[in-house]
């Protein structure tokens, strides 16, 4: 009955409100409903398994056998039964430890050998002389001389009586054992492995070769992140009049309009900060090279220069020929590198946030209707970089808004037509004039003020590097992608800010940004296997 008892508490989730049947051998059980006058602790348990609808079945324990078999204790393994199947799960293969590998290695490596062989032999400590003639890690081994022993020929090293007892690993071990801990230890830092390797091994300037076979290990360097990630000089993007420049980028999804609008196309002229947003139902190729020639070359003329992320709608055939009937230069930015479009992106943030003050709450989706009131908004708000607005620095006159109708705060142009374009057109030159003045200071004090945090070392050519990749190929978990790529090789240095990279086995070639690699380290000690296995 405690059985039964403990089976309902615990799988009290499940069966509480269902009927269920409780098989049992024990035939007492199966009167447990109609026990009268229960006393003590039958009683207590009895109360407590009123709450469950169930019923008790007796089965003979010959037919029993799934359930009875728990409760009776193991019997001992006998080899000669002849109904035992022997099976191999989960076979793990290890190395066969060989004794005499630590002493074949030891007393084979020239550094080693002298102090090997007088230590076994229970010999005097070698002369001056005699050590003065070999290499450094023999003469470290000579001044330890009090601390060395020989235990199964196997030369160790114990600092005193309550040390551990170290293994001597001579130079030609050192990769393979460095290797193998390494590994084992699931590609531990140099710090884990500084103390794993002084537990159990003893060589010179142990120290150094770790922390140097740590940087160098290949796999932690397509894991583990740097301490610090490179971050390139800042390169301001220079123009000096209304469209040399024009950077373009896309807002959405969106929620979808009355109108099957679900995208908005942003352009904006990087030297007025004028904007152009259009929404538009879908973002192929062919609506995208519409929207910049009805909405922007129509109005203001074909830009020298049209710059955009990689989108493979701005990469498309069609915008590509748009560019070239044009005279258009196309210019795209280095891939992760979203901060080489950045007057727009920013331009983006911005008129999110003006939707959201715009669009009518009740009804969200009709936010393409007050597109139109955004862009007027932005348009009539002084930009802090030109310390202008983008309609004056377009039109030489502020933008009128419908509170200026109430008043005459923008004054009155009398003059007559021709007086009025020889005035707009000296103001609009001061003010261009002026605007450039103010970017050039901007941009080096923003300069001055990025470069302060700038880390890494410039790149050349034939230098080896990682590339960080942060989006897993496709159908690869994120958890277990490696972002680290490599090693690949520097082609060419484009600018302080980009390169041209080049897989060793491998004659494609692309553009990235500095930001995004980091220095290869080649292996520090060759992966080569000494004579005999280290174990």
């Amino acid at each position: 009955m405690l059985a039964l008892v403990n089976f309902v508490k615990h799988f009290r989730a499940y069966l509480l409100g269902r009927h269920f049947i409780v098989r049992t051998d024990h035939k007492a059980l199966s009167w447990l409903h109609n026990f009268k006058e229960a006393e003590g602790q039958i009683a207590r348990w009895q109360e407590h398994l009123q709450e469950y609808d169930f019923e008790c079945m007796h089965r003979p324990g010959k037919n029993h056998g799934n359930a009875d078999a728990l409760s009776r204790k193991p019997l001992r393994y006998h080899g000669d039964c002849p109904s035992c199947t022997e099976a191999q799960v989960s076979l793990l293969q290890l190395e066969a430890h060989t004794s005499y590998s630590w002493p074949e290695l030891q007393s084979s490596d020239p550094e080693l050998a002298l102090i090997y062989e007088r230590v076994r032999n229970g010999g005097e400590r070698p002369t001056t002389q005699e050590i003065s003639k070999l290499g450094w890690e023999t003469r470290c081994l000579w001044s330890l001389w009090d601390n060395l022993k020989i235990v199964d020929n196997i030369l160790y090293y114990q600092h005193g009586p309550t040390y551990t007892r170290r293994v001597v690993a001579p130079q030609s071990a050192l990769p393979t054992v460095l290797l193998s801990l390494h590994q084992q230890l699931g590609h531990a830092g140099s710090g884990k492995m500084i103390e794993a390797a002084k537990r159990r091994y003893w060589w010179p300037h142990q120290r150094k070769d770790i922390i140097d076979f740590c940087d160098s290990c290949e796999v932690c360097q397509t894991i583990k992140a740097p301490h610090k990630y490179n971050k390139a000089p800042l390169e301001p993007i220079i123009t000096g009049h209304p469209n040399d420049l024009v950077q373009i980028d896309l807002v959405g999804p969106l929620p979808v309009t009355s109108r099957n609008n679900n995208y908005i196309l942003v352009m904006v002229d990087h030297f007025t900060k004028w904007c152009e947003a259009i929404a538009i139902p879908q973002i192929d190729a062919v609506t995208i090279a519409e929207s910049i020639f009805d909405h922007w070359v129509s109005r203001w003329g074909a830009p020298l220069q049209l710059h955009s992320d990689r989108g493979s709608n701005f990469e498309s055939i069609v915008v590509s020929e748009l560019c070239r009937i044009m005279g258009i230069r196309k210019t795209r930015t280095t891939a992760y590198h979203p901060q080489g479009n950045g007057l727009v992106e920013r331009t983006n943030r911005t008129l999110k946030s003006l939707l959201q003050a715009f669009v009518d709450q009740n009804n969200p989706r009709e936010w393409d209707r007050s597109l139109s009131q955004c862009l007027m908004a932005y348009r009539a708000s002084i930009h802090k970089a030109t310390r202008q607005t983008p309609h004056y620095m377009v039109t030489g006159r502020e933008l009128r808004l419908p509170i200026d109708l109430t008043s005459n705060t923008l004054g009155e142009d009398t003059l007559i037509a021709s007086e009025h374009v020889i005035r707009l057109r000296r103001n609009l030159n001061k003010v261009h004039q002026m605007t450039r003045d103010i970017l050039q200071t901007n941009q080096r004090y923003q300069k001055e003020y990025y470069d302060r945090k700038a880390h890494g070392s410039p790149v050349e050519p034939g230098d080896k590097v990682m590339l960080l990749k942060e989006a897993p190929p496709k159908g690869k978990a994120l958890k277990f992608h490696k972002r680290w790529e490599g090693p690949f090789t520097v082609v060419e240095v484009l600018s302080d800010c980009t390169c041209r990279i080049q897989e060793p086995n491998n004659s494609h070639s692309l553009v990235t940004h500095f930001n995004r690699l980091k220095p290869f380290r080649q292996q520090a000690l060759v992966q080569t296997s000494p004579a005999g296995t280290v174990t």
